[in-house]
């Protein structure tokens, strides 16, 4: 009974229900959209290649190893040294840089929990991210780096393949050739904006207009028409 008589008033009070209505719902949109966040994202990949080119040479000395020395030097990008060494070379401090390990970001068993598990280690709650994948079958390097904006991804980007370049992986076998690391793909950036569902948006404005129907209905049956009686007379 008590909702009967409350959906009574607010029918007759419904214009200023819908006045109020629109003014929520117009709140509610904006505070849904400053939700919204911009960051910048670059990727580029590298190649592990021989001295002597595998693209130039018939299968040159060391060619047959470059592809653990590429997922050797994927994994030791994340060491302290390296880590603290891309900082330097991106101009920022180290305890806002993070190297997400690769095996971060592949779970081995393709299952919900695992996934879950991998998606959570690789949150990150510093504003510079770098992620390194490599293949197991060809000596590539992939890199993505993440910043609070494109400028900084793509000095970012640079930085991860410049430390890549500098860093030598000794021969397992002595003879063997050192390798070169090599860009295989200009860097690619754009900017990211995510867009996290606006739960907390609208649940103030279901707030706001649970609180201005409480207000209509609590309001006096013949409040508004003395008020209009009384702006009438004056």
């Amino acid at each position: 009974m008590e909702l009967v008589a409350i959906l009574r008033a607010l029918w007759r009070r419904r214009l200023l229900f819908g006045i109020g209505f629109a003014v929520i719902a117009a709140i509610t949109v904006m505070l849904a959209a400053n939700t919204a966040t911009r960051t910048g994202k670059a990727t580029t990949r590298v190649m592990l290649d021989t001295q002597n080119s595998q693209l130039v040479g018939a299968s040159p000395s060391g060619a047959e190893t470059l592809t653990w020395r590429a997922q050797l030097l994927a994994e030791l990008l994340a060491s302290d040294p390296l880590h603290d060494r891309l900082a330097a070379e991106a101009g920022i401090k180290a305890d806002q840089l993070r190297v997400v390990e690769p095996l971060l970001l592949t779970p081995e068993v393709e299952t919900a929990i695992p996934r879950h598990s991998v998606e959570g280690a690789a949150l990150s709650p510093e504003p510079y991210v770098v992620r390194v994948e490599f293949n197991d079958q060809v000596p590539v390097v992939a890199v993505e780096a993440t910043a609070p904006d494109r400028a900084s991804a793509v000095r970012l980007a640079k930085a991860t393949t410049s430390v890549m370049q500098s860093e030598d992986v000794p021969a397992p076998v002595r003879g063997l050739q050192s390798f070169e690391v090599e860009p295989a793909r200009a860097i690619k950036s754009e900017d990211v904006i995510s867009r996290p569902p606006p739960v907390k948006a609208l649940a103030f404005g279901l707030v706001l207009l649970g609180l201005w129907s409480a207000v209509l209905a609590g309001l006096p049956a013949g409040f508004l028409a003395r008020r209009r009686r009384v702006a009438a007379a004056s």
